[in-house]
């Protein structure tokens, strides 16, 4: 009999788009990842089936971002991160949580957010 091994995590794909001129940028990215099968979770003496375990739902998340170069060593950065506010987890985040757990919206990914960063190269 085959145990499911619970470090694999379900198949992600990313598909983006980038514009880059000579001082400026600007990008978008989508990573959506699938679902998490009950048939690829393991079980242990706390949970009798791998229906017990929260298995992780499907998404699919947003990111925008553009960066600015006004001098030669200066970089500047933005970032847009799920800008529709999606609520999701890791499957690494919460593998072997019990899917009757009351703290799973603990392990829930960070909603939208904003990155702003700045690079001086010497």
């Amino acid at each position: 009999m085959k145990t499911a091994l619970d470090t694999v995590e379900p198949l992600r794909t990313v598909l983006g788009l980038r514009y880059e001129a000579p001082t400026w940028d600007l990008r978008a990215d989508a990573p959506h990842v699938q679902h998490k099968q009950a048939s690829r979770i393991s079980t242990s003496s706390t949970a009798s089936t791998a229906d017990d375990y929260y298995a992780t739902p499907a998404y699919t998340v947003l990111n925008l971002g553009a960066s600015w170069k006004p001098l030669p060593n200066l970089t500047l950065n933005a970032n847009l991160n799920n800008v529709f506010d999606t609520k999701y987890w890791n499957w690494s985040d919460v593998r072997g949580q019990l899917a009757s757990s009351t703290v799973l919206d603990a392990y829930t990914a960070p909603g939208r957010n904003v990155q702003v960063s700045a690079r001086y190269e010497f």
